[in-house]
């Protein structure tokens, strides 16, 4: 069970705003996505799932964000459902026209149920995630971003990195692919964004 709880706080360290198409990132998006991940001393759990995310940027500064994840696996003829929430705010710092730092911090809640035939289990933790990066403008439809993470929820803390690239089909709409690594495994991702 200690796993599952860590797919939420690896998450949380891939997980940043969206890009957009312009010269200087815009934090204004909801976006879908699909994720998976696998851990360093476990070949048998590998949770995948989809997860929705919002984030808004107010008075220039000020960021704002949520975020809803769901994923599972099958182990060993166990059925593990994982739930995940994020609620946060954070600090937009820009660096020039077209690249911005960040700082947020994150509170960070997880459901966990397993069943097996007739027997089941639930349980449920909060935490707390804080990250910090850069995002970059390269040209006005593609973007990089990396950053470093630190995620603490039902005893266990994970501290990694987040790498994420996105490509604009128009300003309203984009796709990105994300990869973090952590203490304990990796998680990569891949995103559709609304932009406004």
């Amino acid at each position: 069970m200690k796993h599952a709880f860590k797919v939420l706080g690896i998450a949380a360290l891939v997980s940043s705003p969206a890009l957009t198409y312009a010269e200087s990132p815009s934090w204004n998006a909801i976006s879908a996505s699909y994720s998976q991940t696998r851990y360093d001393d476990d070949d048998e759990f590998k949770p995948r799932g989809f997860g929705l995310e919002f984030s808004t940027l107010v008075a220039d500064y000020l960021l704002l964000g949520a975020s809803y994840e769901q994923a599972s696996d099958d182990v060993w003829g166990i059925d593990i459902d994982i739930t995940g929430y994020t609620v946060g705010a954070g600090a937009r710092l820009p660096l020039n026209a077209t690249t911005d730092a960040y700082i947020t911090g994150q509170y960070v809640k997880a459901d966990i149920e397993s069943s097996y035939r007739q027997f089941s289990y639930s349980n449920s933790e909060n935490g707390y995630s804080a990250s910090t990066g850069v995002r970059s403008m390269l040209t006005k439809q593609f973007e990089l971003g990396a950053g470093l993470g630190y995620t603490s929820i039902a005893d266990d803390d994970n501290v990694g990195m987040h790498f994420g690239a996105r490509f604009y089909f128009t300003p309203q709409f984009s796709v990105g692919l994300g990869y973090s690594s952590s203490d304990n495994g990796s998680t990569t991702s891949a995103s559709l964004s609304a932009h406004y």
